[in-house]
């Protein structure tokens, strides 16, 4: 509880920071807008820049770093914490091309992310996922090794395993364009798992009210125990003509899957690529074939759907009548869909100051923790899901955990 109240108090001071730092808070935007996936109407939202607030912050912070006159080394990998002995923060070790170096300094603060892209620890922490096919995303990228974790659990800080969370939706096409997304996730398709045989109620999956609830957590799970959890998105013409004049109409969707012209002729990309994003085919069979499925199980599986279709009632999993179209009108299409994944988190168990504790709950002396690699953030749901929320989502964690660390290291450097 008190976490929650010191951050959420926070989150003003680090936004007035902002505002103060020269020419920094020149392209902030407050507005509200939509915001259905944390089940909220809408939310205060901050952008800057073009491509985002996250990309507009870490560009002007970079140049704001050269301005001071700040040394920031890339492409040198931090192997190793150092302590004196009495166990306190005395350096970091790291490698680069030329070499290993030694950095002494009284303070660190790990923010070196998740640990989503080691194997071995997400296959400790979620072996579904760890065994799915995956493509890189925005929370996916191979440096999230969680060589944090493994530096700070060395030299004593504890590691709260059992608390490790993973933030996992889909069946998502991959990459998360809006070309992708209105099409691929449109409810009138079917969902097929690499056996060629329907799995789920796409109902489910209707871009239309963007909630996370609790029919949303259950497909995940179940799509994770799909083969390599992987999927297919099938659909013909008629229904991928349906899915993008909705989108392109103004009063449809929101920031997430509005769509524009220019969206649309994106498709090519996607039809031309070697890794088959998105298939089309003349007949079912051409396109069981592209995708590597068996041709005569996927055949039977529409023939299936199409019943069902033609009757009104999907006695099979229990589409909604309302979204029940068949599958007959070539060309036909499929779409590659994999787990969405918004991120690992987890790690070390924080104060309010966040300095990183030890195994006997005491304080590691000069470590300090933000970002993703710290345990605090999630709690549990309280409607008995096996499942967890965030007192705060990711960006604003990041700045504030980091925000609140400078100010304890400025004044641990002081003692």
């Amino acid at each position: 509880d008190e976490l929650i109240d010191v951050t959420v108090d926070a989150q003003k001071d680090v936004f007035d920071w902002f505002c103060q730092l020269p020419g920094f808070g020149d392209q902030f935007d407050v507005r509200m807008t939509p915001h259905h996936v944390m089940g909220l109407d809408y939310a205060h939202c901050i952008s800057g820049g073009r491509g985002g607030l996250g990309r507009y912050v870490v560009i002007r912070m970079k140049q704001r770093l050269e301005e001071l006159g700040v040394t920031v080394y890339t492409s040198c990998e931090a192997t190793e914490l150092v302590t004196d002995s009495a166990g306190a923060i005395s350096g970091v070790r790291a490698k680069d091309s030329d070499g290993v170096l030694e950095i002494q300094c009284r303070a660190v603060m790990l923010a070196s992310g998740s640990f989503i892209c080691n194997q071995e620890m997400m296959e400790r922490v979620c072996p579904a996922f760890a065994g799915a096919r995956k493509k890189i995303q925005g929370h996916l990228y191979p440096p999230l090794t969680g060589d944090g974790i493994r530096m700070g659990e060395k030299i004593g800080a504890k590691v709260l395993w059992e608390n490790m969370n993973v933030c996992l939706k889909g069946p998502s096409p991959m990459p998360l364009t809006h070309i992708l997304q209105a099409t691929g996730e449109w409810p009138e398709n079917i969902f097929v798992n690499l056996d060629g045989k329907r799995w789920m109620n796409e109902g489910a999956v209707a871009r239309l009210s963007h909630t996370m609830g609790q029919d949303i957590l259950d497909m995940t799970d179940l799509f994770l125990h799909q083969p390599q959890a992987h999927s297919l998105s099938i659909f013909d013409s008629s229904i991928m003509d349906h899915s993008i004049s909705y989108y392109l109409d103004p009063d449809h969707g929101n920031d997430f899957n509005k769509l524009t012209r220019e969206d649309v002729d994106e498709m090519h990309f996607f039809l031309e690529s070697d890794d088959h994003t998105m298939a089309k085919a003349d007949t079912i069979r051409e396109l069981a074939q592209i995708m590597e499925l068996d041709p005569d199980v996927l055949q039977r599986t529409i023939d299936r759907y199409n019943e069902l279709c033609h009757n009104g009632c999907d006695t099979d999993f229990g589409k909604p009548a309302e979204y029940l179209k068949p599958i007959e009108n070539g060309p036909f299409y499929a779409i590659r869909c994999y787990p969405f994944c918004d991120g690992a988190f987890g790690g070390f168990p924080i104060t309010t100051r966040m300095e990183v504790l030890k195994q006997d709950g005491s304080v590691l002396p000069g470590l300090y923790a933000g970002g993703d690699i710290t345990d605090s953030r999630f709690i549990p749901f309280t409607h008995g899901w096996d499942k967890k929320t965030q007192i705060m989502t990711d960006l604003p964690w990041a700045y504030v955990s980091g925000f609140l660390a400078a100010d304890s290291i400025a004044a641990y450097l002081e003692q």
